[in-house]
């Protein structure tokens, strides 16, 4: 029987987050469930070009489900978290 590595789950899962989708909370729930037996940054590294999986892991790290390993500059210089100026261009719907 063939299976899908649980970091291969989750990469697809959020390189599968399409722009029209306003909330991220089947990964996050996954990700609360096997916190413990996925390898992250095995994922991030498949998932890091994406705009939504940048968004999960800074989302589960500010909600403690994952460690704040992430949200440091990257070794490209990039920071992984959103810039203040970004932050203030983001439209927020409550």
């Amino acid at each position: 029987m063939k299976v899908m590595a649980l970091e291969d789950v989750m990469a697809t899962k959020l390189l599968a987050m399409p722009s029209t989708r306003s909330t991220s909370t089947d990964p996050l729930e996954i990700a609360r469930a096997l916190r413990e037996q996925i390898d992250w940054d095995a994922v991030w590294e498949q998932t890091s070009a994406s705009p939504y999986a940048r968004t999960f892991f800074y989302l589960a790290e500010q909600l403690g489900i994952l460690d704040e390993r992430r949200t440091s500059p990257s070794e490209s210089g990039r920071s992984r978290a959103p810039s203040k100026a970004a932050r203030r261009a983001w439209p927020l719907s409550v």
